[in-house]
């Protein structure tokens, strides 16, 4: 216990740090938020948003053309080359909050697999981190499809042009759109609120990892650990009694962002399920758990300030961009997508996503969260036994001397 209450003291003392990494990069993440727009003054009167829609084109057909066309009666299209780095640019500059990419011979193999009973190809969608709002294009395309797919079940023999042009006219029919919220299903979370609940991977990591690295790093060295040694407290409890102030320091971070996140988007999250609001907590949580763990094992490593800093920084923003916080893995390439699959981010940011927009009941969408919040806490259990591991190992020669002595 005293061990506990000094860690505690150590890491209050550093109170620059909980400033600039806890409560400065909070409000930067609300900052963020409050950046993608408020909801209409009249809840009642919803109206579409409309998009800067970046649309490549690869199939060249009847088929895209016909959704370019629905696209640009309802949105702003913007043309964006048919390059990796100029789609990339297009969306992590924010210059289009939406690209929608038409494979190659899209429409002939869509066409083609809906007669076979086959599972029919897909667009792609890219989003951009500041943007959410594709939920809804998503639909319209869907819908476009949809109707060139009944178009080609019912009349095998008409060509794709026939068949776009029917799939246009029946979208452009549908003047009026009624939504039906099935019972258990609730409304999705607002798009500023879900932003900042992805920016918060930033800070939960920075903050915890510096604190804890730089705080407990004077347990393991100087007079302190002098002392430590000569405890007659085993090493083992001498560990376990900072990883336990490491809890506590990992709990308040964790608090300090939700608690903001609330403050600041209260007014925005009225009518929102409380599952969908807890299931990001407990995804920004099980995220802390592992930063938790990674600043402990640099505390037992005994890094200094510059390079828990520099560790802390790096690992976050590396971990933000690879797991999809701030960029769409849709836009890079295969082998950092594969890459992602190994980062603990990238799980906390799809339990994130599915709170924030999936359809489903709350045990549908738990049901699929659950598995990500259980990889985050596998990487945070493995991290933090190499953590222990390096502790009893740094602490254990006080152990073998009290032997000794004993002996003598």
């Amino acid at each position: 216990m005293p061990t506990f209450n000094c860690a505690l003291k150590v890491l209050a003392s550093h109170k620059v740090y909980i400033l600039v990494y806890t409560v400065w990069l909070a409000f930067m993440g609300v900052f963020m938020g409050l950046g993608a727009g408020a909801p209409a003054a009249d809840p009642g009167a919803w109206e579409g948003e409309q998009l800067d829609i970046g649309f490549v084109d690869r199939d060249g057909g009847a088929v895209a053309d016909g959704l370019r066309t629905l696209l640009a009666s309802r949105d702003a299209l913007v043309d964006v080359p048919d390059e990796t780095l100029a789609m990339q640019d297009a969306v992590a500059k924010d210059e289009v909050q939406v690209l929608v990419i038409v494979p190659e011979d899209f429409g002939e193999d869509y066409v083609a697999a809906v007669r076979a009973g086959a599972t029919p190809p897909e667009i792609e969608i890219a989003q951009s981190y500041y943007d959410i709002a594709s939920v809804d294009l998503e639909a319209v395309i869907d819908s476009y499809l949809s109707c060139l797919g009944v178009r080609a079940s019912f009349d095998t023999s008409a060509p794709l042009e026939a068949l776009a042009a029917g799939a246009l006219t029946d979208c452009e029919a549908q003047s009026e759109a009624s939504y039906v919220v099935p019972e258990g299903v609730s409304t999705p979370l607002p798009q500023n609120f879900t932003i900042y609940a992805l920016f918060t991977s930033y800070p939960i990591m920075c903050s915890i990892v510096v604190l804890l690295s730089t705080s407990m790093r004077e347990f393991s060295e100087g007079a302190v650990r002098a002392r430590t040694e000569a405890s007659p407290e085993r090493a083992l409890t001498l560990s376990l009694a900072i990883a336990g102030a490491s809890f506590v320091c990992a709990l308040v971070v964790w608090a300090v962002m939700i608690f903001v996140g609330l403050v600041a988007f209260g007014w925005a999250l009225e009518g929102v399920a409380t599952w969908r609001i807890v299931l990001v907590a407990v995804a920004m949580l099980a995220y802390a758990f592992f930063a938790l763990a990674v600043g402990f094992l640099l505390s037992q490593l005994g890094v200094g300030d510059s390079v828990a800093n520099a560790v802390g920084n790096i690992l976050a923003l590396v971990f933000s961009f690879l797991g999809g916080s701030w960029v769409s893995l849709d836009l890079l390439g295969p082998e950092l997508r594969a890459l992602a699959h190994f980062i603990p981010n990238f799980w906390e940011m799809s339990a994130i996503n599915l709170a924030a927009g999936s359809t489903g009941t709350a045990a549908e969408i738990w049901a699929a969260a659950l598995p990500d919040l259980g990889v985050v806490l596998l990487f945070a259990c493995a991290v933090g036994a190499v953590g222990l591991a390096v502790g009893r190992a740094r602490l254990g020669r006080r152990g073998a001397l009290s032997a000794s002595a004993d002996t003598a």
